[in-house]
């Protein structure tokens, strides 16, 4: 069997737990080839290599841990939004009603209408938010 190795780039002659520079997220960063491949690294040293990859995978099922985590709670928090909405939907809606801002002595017809239509409005509002992140977030 013919040995292969891959070329060997300045990014990868790296420290294991080492970013390939500052800006890049430890959940982004990939590990280099050089760690991953068996046999080039003499008895002396395997024991610590070990450990390190060992921590290595230890860090990344912690991130992929976080990140499902973080995936649970981002859908609750979407659901959460669109009852959230169609609460204030209906919320606006009842304020809408005929005869929810007092008797018709104490407002002018002109202000009746004016809050009825205000309140209509954001009922629509919120009704059309709550449809485009519907849109959004169960299309994906």
């Amino acid at each position: 069997m013919e040995d292969f190795a891959f070329p060997l780039e300045r990014a990868d002659i790296q420290e294991i737990s080492e970013a390939d520079d500052e800006r890049t997220s430890e959940g982004k960063r990939k590990l280099s080839w050089i760690w991953k491949t068996l046999g080039i690294v003499s008895n002396d040293s395997s024991d610590l290599l070990c450990d390190a990859l060992q921590i290595e995978w230890c860090k990344s099922h912690a991130r992929a841990v976080r990140f499902s985590e973080e995936v649970k709670l981002l859908t609750e928090e979407m659901a959460r939004v669109l009852r959230y909405m169609s609460h204030q939907q209906q919320w606006w809606l009842d304020k809408a009603k005929p005869g929810t801002y007092g008797t018709k002595d104490e407002l002018l017809p002109i202000c009746k209408e004016g809050l009825t239509a205000y309140a209509s409005r954001q009922a629509a509002l919120c009704r059309d938010l709550r449809q485009s992140f519907s849109q959004l977030w169960l299309a994906g």
